[in-house]
Order: C-alpha cells, then structure tokens, then sequence
C-alpha cells in the first residue's frame, strides 16, 4: 500500500513539472529595448514596429521618448525585426536580432541614416 502511495505521489509530481515546464515554454519571452538617433542625435516620436518571425501573431509598435528610447517587454523568443517609421510610415532603419533565452534583454542601438 505504502509504494502505490508513494508511485502516485511520485506520478503526480511528475505530472504537475511536465505541465509546468510546457506552460512556460509556450509563454517564453524576453524584452528588446534601446534607442532611435539620427546624427548622434536622439530621435524622440518615431514609430518602431516590432515583428516575430517565428510568430505571425506577434507585431507590437512603440514611440520613442524624449530621448529617442522605446522598450518592447513580451516580445516572444525566436528572430524578431525591428522597423523605424517615418510619419508618412517610410521605413527609416530596420534591424533582426534574435531572442534565445527567457526572460533575456537586448539592447539596440537603431541610426537613421540621412
């Protein structure tokens, strides 16, 4: 009676980390932040877009602060782009980089090129 018990306990726990750890891949994220400059200048009120290559229902956009800065947490592991936009949304900067580890920051310098 007392090894049932103790294969069921056993089983259970098994059972709850297999779901645990699924449930955390599935919402694995990190965050992609950094700044928009033009000229050594910071850019503040562009629009960056953020895509998920590997997740097509991921896109998010964000404008940069008074110091050209914007900040994506969420973003989901995997190869992500990055776009700058212009007003009449001419793209101005783009950049790929790639998310591998849950819960990583990156940090990304993006330069309108004049």
């Amino acid at each position: 009676m007392k090894r049932l018990l103790v294969r069921l306990a056993l089983a259970a726990v098994a059972a709850i980390t297999v779901a645990s750890i699924a449930a955390s891949a599935a919402f694995a994220t990190g965050t992609v932040k950094g700044s928009v400059t033009q000229s050594g200048h910071a850019v503040a009120g562009a629009k960056v877009v953020i895509n998920s290559e590997s997740d097509s229902n991921y896109q998010a956009s964000a404008q940069t602060d008074a110091d050209g800065a914007f900040s994506f947490s969420n973003a989901p592991l995997g190869l992500v782009s990055l776009m700058v936009f212009d007003a009449g949304d001419e793209v101005l900067a783009t950049r790929e980089v790639e998310l591998t580890v849950q819960g990583q920051v990156i940090t990304v310098a993006l330069e309108i090129t004049p």
